[in-house]
């Protein structure tokens, strides 16, 4: 795509782009690690771990312990993420008035799985905004970083993915 062009599609990332997610995350997964044995503040982990799905997160730590993770661990921290998305979880000022601006098709491609994707994007209001052109990792066998998330979501909403933008 040339620099004169408009894209055909734009592609949002979520956590980071859309809503501001990540530190509330990053918070509830230190003080669940660190409460397991692995010591971490939200900075740290946010430094090392942004952008790694949870699994391969737990995967290391499991490594770093020489053990596993007590079996409700991933399930513990959902819980304790969504009561923290309840309070806390906002949009990221502007996007709101930016989708409106741009007046290009958009969808959304994230590596979060469709259920929870889906409630967060609707307990910050944006799911408006993209549904039904919502894109969630348990949709291609290899989440980012490979580029199927990507290529499958170009691909659905009829675009090529050289005239699509990620964001």
């Amino acid at each position: 795509m040339s620099s004169l062009q408009s894209p055909d599609l734009v592609i949002f990332d979520c956590d980071g782009v859309l809503i501001d997610s990540q530190i509330i995350q990053c918070q509830v997964d230190a003080a669940e690690l660190t409460r397991v044995g692995y010591p971490i503040t939200a900075d740290e982990l946010a430094q090392r771990f942004i952008g790694t799905a949870t699994k391969e997160i737990q995967v290391h730590v499991e490594a770093v312990l020489g053990r596993t993770l007590p079996t409700d661990f991933e399930t513990r921290r959902d819980r304790l993420v969504d009561e923290a998305y309840r309070r806390e979880l906002k949009p990221i000022a502007g996007v709101e008035n930016a989708m409106v601006a741009m007046g290009l098709p958009a969808c959304v491609a994230s590596n979060a799985r469709m259920v929870r994707l889906r409630d967060v994007l609707n307990l910050t209001g944006l799911l408006a905004l993209f549904d039904p052109h919502i894109f969630g990792a348990d949709l291609v066998p290899r989440p980012k970083p490979a580029p199927d998330l990507f290529l499958f979501a170009a691909e659905q909403m009829g675009a090529l993915p050289t005239r699509s933008l990620v964001i």
